[in-house]
């Protein structure tokens, strides 16, 4: 069964396999993002956390850690956070769109 990804303007319904994190893995993954997020943000280059899965084992929740790869140095961060592996990811800034995008279905 497919879960509800919401998203600024909508909401569509995507179907894909059950293989991610437990409910409670990631209830417990983002309680320590809670209270482990204000510092992570602190950091310079950190451009967003949140909870996903890891790459190579993606039943198990990660802190996801979004570092903007055109900062030049590479934050120092923790291989864990509480319990939680940390998932490294480098992107460009994020851009927010001003407009609606309607989901297709």
């Amino acid at each position: 069964r497919g879960k509800t990804v919401s998203f600024v303007g909508g909401s569509c319904t995507a179907v894909a396999p059950a293989t991610g994190p437990s409910d409670s893995a990631v209830s417990q993954a983002t309680a320590a993002l809670d209270d482990h997020g204000p510092d992570l943000m602190r950091r310079g280059g950190i451009i967003g956390v949140g909870v996903g899965a890891l790459d190579e084992n993606p039943s198990e929740a990660a802190i996801v850690i979004y570092i903007d790869r055109t900062h030049g140095a590479v934050p120092e961060l923790p291989e864990r956070v509480s319990s939680f592996r940390v998932k490294r990811v480098f992107t460009d800034p994020f851009v927010a769109l001003p407009a609606k995008v309607p989901c297709s279905q």
